[in-house]
Parts: structure tokens; C-alpha cells; sequence
């Protein structure tokens, strides 16, 4: 069993709340989240010190009950309960008097986590609401999928020479899961999204919509561009424009992965006739330009 214990050290920082120490662990201090962006452990110990993330992270309570604390708010959680910590959340979890627990966590780094949610169709502020809880309980069924996985990852790690590929997988199946269901249990989820937004949304996720302009938005959704403008900032927390880019670029790191397509077939795939643009816009989403991130990519492991 892989445990990772949380305690100052050069992958964290210290900053004083009130009377209190919080410490902020770093993704990028973390071996798997940085390299593969996406990390797993077990904990088995009882207390944790009061802590945050730069990073998305599950946890699920796997066997007993304990105290968990999180931005101020104490609340006992039982066994089989998951939950969402988002990236700033100020948590931690302390035991119940004669009362053991275990719980395993997956995590993913902010930019991962974007990616799982639009793989889904979604985006991360459809999921995330300051006032909605982003917990709940797993049945059986769910429960077992998490376990089974937890135990593959395991068996995976304790190998000689180890499937960082698997391993990553496996991870992102978890992430995907976890997301996927809380997704669905969101007591706002599509509460007041039109219809035809949602077909929209679904839509422009389809690899034949990979060259999709705003204009092609407005003419698919069937109402005027102040409507859809206004619409669209509501339901998603993003303009049209915006929306489109992360997804033409989510989009160019799928091509830029699993092709030997050239920087510009990439760029004229997504409807960008001027390469030397769609690399401006690949680079500020993600830091990199394209060539160095498919070199990056595919020399990592």
C-alpha cells in the first residue's frame, strides 16, 4: 500500500491562518502530478495537518469514519463518501475517538482536470458551485469500481518495471468517473440550461465540429449573437470565443499526441488559415508552442 503523508517538507509551503499553520502542497513537487499530471495514494493514518492544494483532488472514505474539516466547517463523513477538494479549499481530516479510517485519493492538476471535464462535454464551473456540495455517497456498484481500480493501481505500482502509461490511465478512468457521477448527482445540474444549448454544447464536442467558428455557434443554436453571447457567459462562464479556443486547443493536443499530423494541417483542421495565430493561442493555454509540447509529450516517459 502506497501511503503519502502530508507534513512540511520542500513540496510545500507554510502560511499562518489565524493561529494556525496551513500548508500548501505544490503539483509540481509531486513525482506523478508532474509528470504525468494526474497522482493516486492511499492514507491510512489518522490526522492530517491543515492543508491546501494548487490542484484538483477526490478522496473516498474507504473503511470507518473521521472528522473532516474543510475551509472552516467540521463534519463527520462515513465510509464510502467522495468528495471533491478544489484547488485554494483549506482541509483536514482528524479521527474519531476509537474509530479507524482509511481513504484513497486521486488527483489532477488544474489543467488535467479541465481536460477530463471537457472530454465529458462539460465545463469545470457546470460542476463546481460554491453552493452545492460537492460530496456525496457511493453505492455498492460505484464503490466496487473505485476499489477495483485502487487494487490495479496497486498491483501496477509494485511492479518492477512499472506502465507509467497504465498507471496514468487508470488514474484519468478514476478522475473521469468521479467527475462523470458527481456531474450527474449535481442537485443544479441543467437546472435552467435551454435545450438548445445543450445541444450545442454537445455538438461542438463532435471531431466534425473541430474547425467550428462563432458564427457557425450562432447559425447551429438558431438564435441571435447577443442571445447565444448572453446565454453561453451564463450556463458556462465563458464567451463564445473563449469556449472555442480551449476546445480547438484541447482539440490540437489530441492531434499533436496521436498523429504525425504537421503544425499546420493542425492549424488549418481547426480553422485557423494563419499558423503563426494558432500557435500564439496554443501557447497561452498552455505555456508551451506546438512543437516543443509534442516533443514534451512524447519523450516524457
Amino acid at each position: 500500500m502506497e501511503v503519502f503523508q502530508i507534513s512540511p517538507s520542500d513540496n510545500t509551503k507554510t502560511n499562518i491562518l489565524g493561529q494556525e499553520r496551513v500548508l500548501t502542497v505544490y503539483s509540481r513537487q509531486n513525482p506523478n502530478l508532474s509528470s504525468m499530471e494526474v497522482s493516486f495514494h492511499w492514507w491510512d493514518e489518522g490526522t492530517t495537518s491543515l492543508h491546501k492544494h494548487d490542484h484538483y483532488e477526490f478522496f473516498i472514505i474507504t473503511a470507518g469514519k473521521t472528522y473532516h474539516e474543510l475551509n472552516g466547517k467540521v463534519e463527520i463523513l462515513n465510509e464510502n463518501t467522495l468528495h471533491l477538494i478544489k484547488p485554494e479549499d483549506i482541509h483536514r481530516f482528524s479521527p474519531l475517538e476509537d474509530c479507524k479510517s482509511t481513504h484513497i485519493n486521486f488527483s489532477a492538476t488544474i489543467e488535467r482536470f479541465d481536460l477530463l471535464c471537457n472530454a465529458l462535454g462539460i465545463h469545470r464551473n457546470q460542476l463546481i458551485q460554491d453552493h452545492c456540495p460537492l460530496r456525496f455517497l457511493l453505492n455498492s456498484n460505484e464503490m466496487d469500481f473505485f476499489l477495483h481500480r485502487a487494487e490495479q493501481l496497486n498491483l501496477h505500482m509494485r511492479e518492477e518495471k512499472k506502465d507509467l502509461y497504465l498507471i496514468q490511465m487508470t488514474i484519468c478512468e478514476m478522475l473521469v468517473h468521479g467527475i462523470s457521477l458527481l456531474y450527474k448527482r449535481h442537485p443544479l445540474r441543467q437546472d435552467n440550461r435551454p435545450q438548445w444549448l445543450c445541444l450545442v454544447l454537445r455538438r461542438l464536442h463532435s471531431p466534425d465540429m473541430m474547425a467550428c467558428s462563432a458564427a457557425d455557434v450562432y447559425k447551429l443554436a438558431g438564435y441571435s449573437p447577443p442571445v447565444v453571447i448572453e446565454q453561453f457567459k451564463k450556463h458556462t462562464g465563458e464567451t463564445v470565443s473563449s469556449y472555442l479556443v480551449k476546445l480547438k486547443i484541447d482539440w490540437a493536443i489530441i492531434l499533436l499526441n496521436t498523429t504525425d499530423m504537421t503544425i499546420l494541417d493542425i492549424s488549418q483542421t481547426l480553422g485557423y488559415s494563419s499558423v503563426s495565430h494558432f500557435c500564439k493561442l496554443f501557447f497561452y493555454q498552455t505555456g508551451k508552442n506546438p512543437s516543443e509540447f509534442r516533443r514534451i509529450s512524447r519523450t516524457k516517459f
